[in-house]
């Protein structure tokens, strides 16, 4: 597969710079960013000097996000199932999943790069007319209910309602990309088969821990876990007419 790096090119006007000039830009850049780090642990401002102690393995990880794109599309069922301690407060008791982040990162770097190469790179499906559909209708009705609010809601009660209202479109948008994002970059055998072992094996294990309460922190064992368990069992049941019988 293509990296998705080769996507995008260097700016004419960066080429142009002067080698000596883009060093002296890229150790001033470090001096500041260095004296920015200890400013912020100085003031006793914890948590945006380890935000910014974080940036380089942020930009490190988007390095290698562009380069394997495709692997972090095959391990995404792997962060919903099995990866429950890795989230981002996201404050009031809740937290952001690392499936979820991974999820609208991935989509957000495929959109870019299908709007930089100006293609279209949607797998032919008849699920993808319904899928972009409702998108659309999601982002409209957010916008809409933004702008022609009800006027007897009072905002400043409401409290950071509207924040939220973004949050549960990223969510709705995140959850409707997936079978588009899977269906582009999965396309292998193996690829698909490794997607069900993933669903097999996290579904049997969440099975054993909720049967012998079994305590744990790192299966996702709530909400639809069951669901993902008994739907690649069934497809395989189903698609599978020569699988034994011990088996089924």
């Amino acid at each position: 597969m293509r990296s998705l790096l080769s996507t995008f090119e260097t700016p004419p006007w960066l080429k142009r710079l002067p080698q000596p000039l883009i060093v002296g830009g890229v150790i001033s850049g470090l001096a500041v960013y260095s004296f920015a780090i200890g400013v912020m642990f100085g003031s006793n401002r914890m948590l945006l000097g380890l935000a910014l102690l974080a940036l380089p393995f942020g930009l490190i990880v988007l390095t290698l996000l562009l380069y394997r794109f495709e692997w972090f599309v095959l391990i995404l069922p792997l962060t919903a199932l099995a990866m429950r301690p890795v989230a981002l407060p996201a404050g009031n008791n809740s937290h952001l999943p690392i499936s979820m982040l991974l999820t609208l990162a991935l989509c957000g770097i495929w959109v870019l790069a299908m709007i930089t190469r100006r293609t279209w790179q949607l797998t032919p499906s008849p699920l993808n007319k319904p899928l972009l559909a409702l998108t659309g209708c999601f982002i409209f009705s957010t916008i809409w209910g933004a702008i022609w609010a009800d006027p007897i809601l009072d905002w400043w009660i409401m409290g950071n309602f509207r924040l939220a209202q973004f949050a549960s479109l990223l969510s709705f948008l995140g959850l409707l990309a997936t079978p588009l994002l899977v269906g582009r970059f999965i396309r292998f055998e193996w690829q698909i088969k490794a997607y069900l072992a993933m669903f097999i094996i996290c579904g049997s294990l969440m099975t054993a821990a909720q049967t012998f309460s079994i305590d744990h922190i790192m299966l996702n064992d709530a909400g639809l876990w069951g669901l993902w368990f008994a739907i690649p069992l069934a497809g395989v049941t189903y698609l599978q007419p020569r699988l034994r019988w011990r088996w089924r």
